[in-house]
């Protein structure tokens, strides 16, 4: 009994990268492996000698390269509501030091895991509203992602 499956049941072609293939692997999906990632590290749903191992610090990073992703795949809702929240002191302040601010107060002290994570997604939207030499390392991880074949949006 052989049955072809319809075309909509087939693996996308693979983009080749000298023998190592992506397939159909974009931003978005990186940032959705990143996030669930994130979300397993800070639920502890590790092995406990590698969760001692990870710190808050590793968290505010992930947060960071994390909201990047999601920005290089053009996902905005986030973003959306992270501006929501920050309006008035964005708008006086500036994006840019807004997420200076932040980038100071992580720092600064220590933080649970949890708020760290939080804190770097939302310095890194901060930075890439703000734009400029605010937004060079925010504009290196986009670029990184999206020079990739196969990693659009």
């Amino acid at each position: 009994m052989s049955a072809t499956l319809p075309a909509t049941f087939l693996a996308a072609p693979a983009t080749d990268l000298g023998g190592f293939s992506l397939g159909a692997f974009t931003a978005g999906g990186l940032a959705a492996v990143g996030t669930a990632a994130a979300i397993f590290l800070l639920k502890k749903g590790v092995n406990p000698k590698i969760d001692r191992l990870i710190k808050w610090e590793h968290m505010a990073a992930a947060g960071f390269i994390v909201a990047n992703l999601y920005a290089a795949a053009g996902w905005n809702a986030l973003a959306a509501l992270i501006h929501g929240l920050t309006g008035t002191p964005a708008a006086a302040w500036g994006s840019g030091a807004l997420a200076l601010i932040i980038t100071a107060w992580i720092g600064l002290r220590t933080h649970s895991r949890w708020r760290a994570t939080a804190l770097g997604f939302t310095a890194a939207v901060l930075y890439n509203t703000a734009g400029g030499w605010w937004s060079v390392g925010s504009m290196l991880i986009v670029k990184a992602v999206t020079s990739v074949p196969g990693m659009g949006g």
